[in-house]
């Protein structure tokens, strides 16, 4: 027997393929964390929620009159639509600065196991809900020197997508971290608004389903920077759209100057 259970990413399904040895049959196959099902050879698929960390799959199956059993490792495609932490995670503070030339430190009080080891998924749970603490000065500079750094590597699409998706310090990796509903909206709104604009700048290297993860993500941190808005004007809530536009004309501005 052959098999290859895969989790697709990209399109939140299962898929595997099995090639039968001689004499075998009845195929069962058990995927984590549901119900065993029948299975056929051939290419499948169904959808499903995504594996754990490292999830072993088991395929039972009947060959010389007897039952029996092989377990294997689950394997990841399309890892750019993955939201889980793969290595070292990183803040917020560290990926701008990493755009701005500084150096990722080797350890941080934020994350001290090494690369590959620990709940990474724990640990990105705490970089997001620190976010809010962003520098917005800061924010800006790096978001010039990303965009000047993506211009240099114009002869090398391959980092320039890295650093757009790929990375533990990508616009995708901050993207994720700006995600979560934290105190300051407006901040999260501000930093996926920016991300946008470099996602749609070099949207040509990436798949469109990528590039419309973040704007989604920028539209929901708007609706709560919006709401967040309504609740302090209180009896003038009802300006909370002509203020929000306001402010979003001005930066559009500030932008058409940056170009």
């Amino acid at each position: 027997m052959v098999i290859v259970v895969a989790y697709d990413w990209r399109s939140r399904s299962w898929r595997w393929w099995l090639e039968p040895g001689g004499g075998q049959s009845d195929f069962v196959l058990h995927l984590p964390g549901g119900a065993p099902f029948a299975i056929e050879k051939g290419t499948h698929q169904r959808g499903g929620e995504p594996p754990g960390r490292g999830a072993m799959y088991v395929v039972t199956f009947r060959e010389g009159g007897e039952e029996r059993r092989w377990e294997g490792h689950v394997v990841e495609l399309n890892l750019d639509h993955s939201e889980r932490v793969y290595g070292r995670a990183l803040s917020a503070d560290e990926i701008l600065g990493s755009w701005r030339g500084r150096a990722l430190p080797v350890d941080s009080e934020s994350n001290e196991r090494g690369p590959g080891e620990g709940d990474g998924e724990e640990v990105q749970r705490e970089l997001a809900a620190a976010f809010d603490a962003v520098n917005l000065y800061d924010l800006y500079r790096s978001m010039r020197a990303l965009r000047a750094k993506l211009q240099r590597l114009n002869d090398h699409p391959e980092r320039q997508r890295a650093l757009l998706v790929g990375r533990p310090d990508s616009v995708m990796a901050l993207a994720r971290l700006a995600s979560g509903d934290g105190a300051v909206p407006v901040v999260r709104y501000l930093v996926l608004r920016e991300l946008c604009g470099v996602m749609r700048a070099w949207d040509a290297l990436l798949d469109e389903a990528l590039v419309g993860r973040v704007e989604e993500l920028a539209s929901d941190a708007r609706a709560r920077t919006r709401g967040r808005l309504s609740e302090e004007l209180g009896a003038e809530r009802g300006a909370a759209d002509a203020m929000l536009g306001w402010f979003e004309d001005r930066l559009s501005e500030i932008d058409g100057v940056k170009r």
